[in-house]
């Protein structure tokens, strides 16, 4: 990102979106409470996209009192922030950014801790977002991914993100000599799957 500087951050309690890329398509929309630091932005199709992700960040985030308790240390707010704008700009789907939103106002609210926010936002941005929804359907805390109950091909995504442990292995069925049925893996909702789970089932 390069050329105008899109100054977020003013004091504790209330920042300002002062520029959107050069045009003022959002000026001072106000926001309680220190996110982000300085962005520097242009006006290619990469810094205009991005704008939108931040936008539909800034639009999902609630204002809370607690913004000044969590963000007392600077150089922590701009280690958060940081990390926060690498994780938003590599996420492809609205729904996505705003389900981080959401995250970010539970870690506000002191519901998630600061590496659970950063560990299931970078989950939630490199997720199919389709198959991410599917846990609010899973009744399950451990099952067979045998394709029975739920479509084999969502868990083993869900596993592969992080939502889902390895919980062993089913044994191949047997008849006559012959194979009926593979074995299957058994896999069992992690914490991690269970705070997502949560969170999509209320705000879905």
């Amino acid at each position: 990102m390069n050329n105008d500087t899109l100054s977020i951050i003013e004091n504790y309690g209330e920042y300002t979106l002062d520029k959107f890329l050069n045009e003022g398509a959002l000026r001072d929309l106000p926001i309680v409470g220190p996110a982000f630091s300085v962005i520097k932005i242009g006006k290619s199709i990469q810094d205009r996209i991005f704008m939108e992700k931040l936008r539909g960040f800034i639009d999902n985030v609630n204002e809370n009192k607690k913004w000044r308790e969590k963000f007392l240390d600077v150089d922590e707010c701009y280690k958060i922030s940081k990390k926060l704008v690498y994780i938003i700009d590599s996420t492809d789907d609205d729904e996505k950014i705003k389900l981080i939103a959401i995250l970010f106002n539970y870690y506000v609210a002191g519901e998630v801790d600061k590496d659970e926010f950063l560990y299931l936002s970078s989950i939630v941005s490199k997720s199919y977002y389709k198959y991410l929804k599917s846990l609010k359907s899973i009744n399950d805390i451990r099952f067979s991914n045998d394709g029975e109950k739920y479509d084999s091909s969502v868990i083993s995504h869900l596993y592969s993100i992080g939502l889902f442990d390895y919980s062993g292995s089913t044994m191949a069925q047997m008849k006559e000599g012959k194979v009926v049925k593979l074995g299957s893996v058994i896999y069992n909702l992690n914490g991690y799957g269970s705070i997502l789970k949560q969170i999509i089932e209320q705000h879905d």
